[in-house]
């Protein structure tokens, strides 16, 4: 049954990418300006006499994730490596894991094209790929789902 009671999801978001073998590297939301996930299906379209069908074939087309990073300073890019990785998108304010977003295994980008001015603080743009594997490339709900 669909609940009843709105617990709307919303409020702050850090970030946990763990390396496989190594101690997990935390975000902590007061670093993160944005993040966007981007998770469409692909879609199937069959010619039919009655009109086109159209309808999901299981698989994500392109997705990716990005997240605006506020640094102390370039040096901190170095706790983000370009290898692959589980990434988890939390609430650090929620009871448990269930609304995470995890990426079982992507690959990390850093991208640097942010202006560069007297008044705003510097910033870096991390780009998240989820590949293909046993674990899928997105999972809602943490570890329970």
């Amino acid at each position: 049954m669909f609940p009843t009671v709105s617990k709307a999801l919303t409020g702050e978001t850090e970030i946990t990418i763990t390396y496989e073998g190594e101690t997990p590297v935390t975000i902590p939301s007061n670093f993160i300006g944005t993040w966007t996930p981007s998770f469409s299906p692909q879609v199937l379209e069959s010619p039919r006499l009655s009109g086109t069908s159209s309808r999901p074939n299981g698989r994500l087309d392109n997705p990716t994730a990005q997240a605006t990073v506020y640094l102390n300073s370039f040096s901190d890019i170095q706790y983000i490596i370009p290898e692959p990785a589980e990434v988890r998108f939390h609430n650090p304010c929620a009871e448990d894991d269930s609304n995470d977003i995890v990426l079982p295994n992507a690959f990390i980008a850093m991208e640097d094209t942010n202006e560069r001015n007297a008044t705003d603080e510097v910033a870096v743009m991390f780009n998240f790929y989820p590949q293909a594997g046993p674990e899928g490339q997105v999972r809602y709900g943490g570890e329970s789902s």
